[in-house]
């Protein structure tokens, strides 16, 4: 009997999104010389290049705001500053060279598992995008396959035990369960064992990179809960004439917002990661002798 309890709807750390909208603008003066000589072909090109802006400007601050508020599982330049530190990539002779590696995806993959978030994309540089066709680990599973799972399933050979002894004559009667088992030749289905198998990888230029010291950011994130767009006012065109100074004046205007959710918790950061590949993996027959361990924290 009564009023129903209140319950408010938490999202993450609280149950309030406070975004502040933004208005974007942008002019385009056609002088009366262009429209009397009828280029058309030119002003059109113009209003289209000015249509495309307004989505790269949005695009960048998308990146910008995955970059700085996300959060920071390594850092190979302010190591203190991140959950792990350093990662743990080598170059050929065993030495620290600030590069990522299959184990570092694992460590950021399970960052956000511990949050309640489950990553399935991941953003990096075009630069970056080599390691997954350089790294040992990755190569064997992201490129050969496409799927570690796939890669596991065709490395499968069953053994029929009655393939070399065969089959008695002239018995017909059906298989009991196990024997059907043992005659079945078609492969097992494994289940993927790597978190990493259903991730998408996409590649664009506007993820974070510095071209001296040739490193870059990696953004692993829960698409689902990382951020929202609000968009308050659409893009819009509208126009008037300037009679004194003979111009045709083309206004675009649109006004949105950007805010992270859960404060970046459904968002994972590699921060100034080498471009240069990771050539040693951890196997049991390389050993290594006076090799200087990396610190993940100073």
């Amino acid at each position: 009997e009564g009023e129903y309890k209140e319950v408010f709807f938490g999202r993450g750390q609280g149950s309030l999104i406070t975004v502040n909208y933004q208005k974007f603008g942008l002019k385009l003066k056609i002088t009366e010389e262009m429209v009397n000589a009828s280029q058309w072909n030119l002003i059109e090109l113009w209003i289209r290049k000015a249509v495309q802006h307004f989505g790269r400007e949005r695009e960048k601050r998308i990146f910008r705001m995955l970059d700085d508020m996300g959060t920071v599982v390594f850092d190979n330049l302010n190591p203190t500053q991140a959950e792990i530190g350093r990662t743990f990539g080598r170059d050929i002779h065993g030495v620290g060279n600030g590069s990522i590696t299959h184990s570092d995806l694992i460590d950021m993959y399970s960052s956000l598992a511990t949050k309640g978030y489950q990553a399935n994309v991941m953003l990096v540089h075009p630069m970056h995008w080599a390691m997954f066709a350089k790294d040992p680990i990755l190569r064997e599973s992201g490129v050969m396959k496409g799927d570690i799972s796939q890669w596991l399933n065709s490395t499968l050979n069953p053994v029929n035990p009655y393939q070399k002894t065969g089959q008695i004559p002239g018995i017909t009667q059906p298989y009991d369960g196990q024997t059907a088992e043992l005659l079945d030749e078609s492969k097992p289905t494994l289940p993927s064992y790597s978190p990493l198998s259903g991730l998408t990888v996409l590649t664009s230029p506007l993820v974070h990179f510095d071209r001296e010291t040739r490193t870059g950011d990696v953004i692993m994130l829960d698409p689902d809960n990382s951020g929202i767009l609000a968009i308050s006012e659409p893009l819009n065109m509208d126009e008037w004439e300037e009679k004194r100074n003979d111009l045709k004046v083309i206004k675009f205007r649109e006004k949105w917002a950007l805010e992270v959710v859960d404060a970046g918790r459904a968002i994972a950061v590699a921060k100034n990661i080498s471009f240069s590949p990771n050539e040693i993996f951890v196997n049991p027959q390389i050993v290594m002798d006076n090799v200087a361990p990396i610190k993940r924290k100073d």
